[in-house]
């Protein structure tokens, strides 16, 4: 996984790639992963937009960790599911205009906030995910306890990666308007003529979300362009400084803590859009 310059049809490899030693399965001479039509290396890290002459990447650097008793083998093909479903996601939302890549290495900017994901089974097997100001954590056991497939953990682990740039789920709360639902009673809600007509698939919802008389079953893999919007908005904040708590030595207490409120605290507390709107 040797960065390069492309040179007409040539590849110069100017050096090691610093993330080399955690993709110990791959030869430091493979670049992307030996599937260049596939995919691309970004110098980005954390959250990031890429862009070239042909396509834009949006890619994080997540910081890893795992409580499983998984083997090293099943931690990579649950890495590879993640990263893979992130970059169909955003493939299929935007008609081929982005892509998406997660890797491991847990970023290399000190001035940009890092999402962790983690890896854990046990507690309440009932709960497929949580995540809570940057911290996503994904539950590798169904509800009667049995190990889940890599695809299926790989839709909630991009499901909590998403709520690292805040969005939110579209049956609580309205970010765009292609998200709009009205909510009836319950769990069921309905469109209106400015939802996106892909709603029900919508990865941000859940399977027990019933829209306009319908459930996704476990299908839920898309975005709607309002909510990519938003990512690429969120990203750009989140490399000013947004979700960090830093403390700068050049000025006062009172700044310091007006910095943390403003960046930090109203960052994760306050997610962008407004409560679904109730039937009436």
């Amino acid at each position: 996984m040797s960065r390069g310059i492309t040179m007409g049809v040539r590849v110069r490899f100017l050096g090691v790639d610093p993330m080399a030693e955690k993709y110990p399965m791959h030869s430091g001479y493979m670049y992307c992963a030996g599937n260049p039509i596939k995919y691309i290396d970004p110098d980005g890290q954390e959250w990031d937009v890429t862009e070239t002459s042909s396509r834009k990447t949006i890619s994080v650097d997540v910081k890893f960790s795992n409580s499983t008793n998984l083997s090293k083998e099943q931690i990579v093909a649950y890495q590879e599911a993640i990263s893979s479903q992130f970059n169909e996601t955003m493939h299929s939302s935007s008609n081929g205009e982005y892509s998406g890549r997660v890797t491991y290495g847990g970023g290399q900017n000190d001035n940009q906030f890092t999402p962790s994901l983690q890896l854990y089974e046990g507690g309440d097997n009932n709960i497929g995910g949580m995540e809570y100001t940057g911290s996503a954590n994904v539950n590798i056991r169904d509800k009667i306890g049995n190990l889940r497939s890599p695809a299926d953990v790989a839709k909630d682990a991009v499901h909590e990666l998403l709520h690292t740039v805040r969005l939110d789920h579209p049956f609580e709360n309205t970010q765009s308007l292609d998200t709009e639902l009205i909510h009836i009673s319950g769990n069921n809600y309905r469109s209106t003529p400015k939802t996106d007509s892909n709603i029900l698939y919508n990865i941000m919802n859940y399977s027990s979300t019933n829209i306009d008389g319908r459930l996704a079953d476990r299908k839920q893999t898309l975005l709607t362009r309002g909510q990519i919007n938003m990512m690429v908005k969120e990203i750009t904040m989140q490399k000013q400084g947004y979700g960090m708590r830093q403390y700068d030595p050049n000025i006062s207490e009172t700044a310091n803590q007006q910095r943390a409120l403003r960046m930090y605290f109203d960052y994760w507390e306050n997610k962008p859009g407004q409560s679904v709107i109730r039937n009436r």
